[in-house]
């Protein structure tokens, strides 16, 4: 059977293989994220500044030419029974794609528009079909750096989706920054989502009783400025967990501001 990273390897593979109209589309659904149907999709996809190759909106027909393609290399699946969606394994490739291409934001756009979301009767919360519309929801949030969001979402779906999977916010930190991990583009996000997802991920990974390597490389990295409190601390347990005592006993032995040996060097050695 193959690992996961092969096959994720091989999908990459195919998708940087394809046409540059045909990476357009995967990049679009992979946005999406959830199942939906062709003729939607089709809705969606004129609204970009895209035409065929004949500089025309799409039709069904000019779609299925694509689509067909697209099915036969596998970075868009169709399980039986529901629309189509972008690979999972190729998901965070393609909208992290979408984003350094500059097209992210009328995408996201375009998506708000074509599916909304709902609120309740009094405009109080949100509502979600499923567990997949929250997570697009999160993850374009995220994608968007708006972060004020995320929590009250995921708030809302707790509160009105009471026959749905429950998730947590852990847990969709994971499906989005480990989906692969990325250390580059974790840099980018804002500190306190930066340790969140190392201490999701790397939590995640001794729950699994896998490595984290890069994970763990980045936090690191991070714990290189003495000011971050809370990275030193996962990083010390990381360490710990991983047999790295003399790095520990040199971490801890080096000169702190006043404000930290408290907080950092003084547990570790009760």
């Amino acid at each position: 059977m193959k690992d996961i990273e092969q096959i994720r390897r091989q999908l990459i593979e195919r998708y940087q293989q394809l046409s540059a109209l045909d990476q357009v589309i995967v990049r679009l659904f992979s946005l999406i994220y959830e199942p939906i149907a062709r003729s939607t999709f089709l809705d969606c996809l004129n609204e970009t500044p895209y035409r065929d190759e004949k500089n025309r909106r799409f039709n069904a027909q000019t779609l299925k030419s694509h689509l067909d393609i697209l099915l036969e290399a596998e970075v868009i699946i169709q399980d039986k029974g529901y629309g189509l969606r972008c690979h999972p394994l190729l998901v965070e490739i393609g909208s992290r794609d979408s984003v350094s291409k500059g097209e992210f934001k009328r995408f996201a756009e375009i998506i708000k528009n074509k599916l909304p979301q709902t609120r309740t009767r009094w405009h109080e919360s949100l509502v979600f079909q499923g567990k997949e519309q929250l997570i697009r929801e999160i993850r374009l949030a995220i994608y968007r750096q708006d972060f004020n969001s995320v929590e009250q979402q995921i708030a809302d779906y707790q509160k009105t989706s009471y026959s749905s999977p429950k998730t947590s916010l852990e847990d969709l930190l994971v499906l989005i920054y480990d989906n692969p991990f990325d250390g580059d583009w974790l840099r980018t996000q804002p500190t306190k989502f930066q340790a969140l997802a190392l201490n999701s991920i790397l939590v995640k990974a001794f729950e699994k009783i896998t490595r984290a390597d890069g994970a763990f490389s980045l936090l690191e990295e991070l714990c290189q400025d003495q000011t971050s409190v809370s990275e030193a601390h996962l990083w010390l347990e990381q360490a710990i967990i991983r047999g790295q005592g003399e790095q520990v006993h040199r971490y801890l032995d080096r000169p702190f501001p006043e404000s930290q040996p408290a907080e950092i060097g003084l547990p570790w050695r009760a």
